[in-house]
């Protein structure tokens, strides 16, 4: 049991770490497509919706 949830751990670590790559890709294709101003407009607005929706 215990090597099946050590494998199990570092698979779920694995995918964690390729998700947020895959995230970090996805804004910089983002930024590179709509540029650096709007991007930036993009960002806070997202942090600033992500704020509301916390609180």
């Amino acid at each position: 049991m215990g090597r099946r949830l050590a494998q199990a751990s570092v698979f779920a670590l694995m995918v964690d770490i390729g998700s947020a790559g895959l995230t970090n890709l996805a804004q910089l294709l983002i930024a590179c497509l709509i540029g650096p101003r709007n991007f930036g407009i993009s960002v806070a607005l997202r942090a600033r919706l992500q704020g509301q929706r916390t609180s």
